[in-house]
């Protein structure tokens, strides 16, 4: 039978009935395959993309010149973030004197600029004191503190309390608390209300705020 004999044949390509290349032997299929040629390549000169490009230039892979440049956040990240802090001398007493003031307030812009953050004000009565920072995005609150009262230490003859009220400030209160800062002096007196951060370490003492 017809498929007997197909399926007998060694010279006989194995192609399912009704298929053109049924009845073709090997060396024939072979032979037809060597004398193919690819297509030309289509020419994608019009079009920019880099996959076109690419295909033109046979398959190759896009080189990075193909490839239009992706736009980079900048290395800077512009940050507006001023925290007003306040810490007091140990146990509260007046061991700030005025004439003091000018050396103790250099010796805190001074621990500020090595963190790379900026003393917007700073202020001091006579027993605690006040900074108006603009806070780096690469460096924690904490830190900052720690060095302005480290410094301050070494440099001069205060001992601090330990701890610190600090007080994220708006852009738009920023003048405002920079006046506040700044009259610490002047408004130290008994004509004025105790002021938030004391009130807060009150509330935090008898247990109405946490610590």
């Amino acid at each position: 039978m017809a498929h007997e004999s197909f399926g007998r044949s060694s010279n006989v390509s194995p192609a399912v009935f009704g298929h053109p290349g049924f009845g073709r032997t090997r060396d024939e299929h072979i032979g037809e395959a060597e004398n193919v040629t690819s297509p030309p390549q289509a020419d994608f000169q019009g079009d920019p993309s880099p996959v076109s490009r690419a295909l033109a230039r046979g398959g190759q892979l896009a080189t990075s010149s193909d490839v239009a440049p992706i736009g980079r956040m900048s290395r800077r990240s512009p940050t507006r973030i001023f925290v007003h802090i306040v810490w007091a001398t140990a146990r509260r007493r007046n061991t700030i004197a005025l004439e003091h003031d000018a050396v103790l307030h250099d010796q805190l812009r001074e621990a500020v600029r090595l963190v790379e953050c900026e003393v917007i004000a700073v202020g001091n009565a006579s027993d605690h004191v006040h900074v108006l920072v603009r806070l780096s995005p690469r460096v924690r609150l904490c830190d900052v503190v720690q060095r302005m009262k480290g410094r301050t230490s070494f440099f001069g003859p205060w001992r601090w309390q330990a701890g610190y009220f600090a007080e994220s400030v708006a852009t738009a209160d920023l003048d405002a608390t920079r006046a506040y800062v700044l009259d610490q002096r002047a408004h130290h007196d008994d004509s004025h209300p105790a002021e938030l951060w004391i009130v807060r370490q009150l509330e935090s003492a008898a247990g109405g705020l946490p610590g």
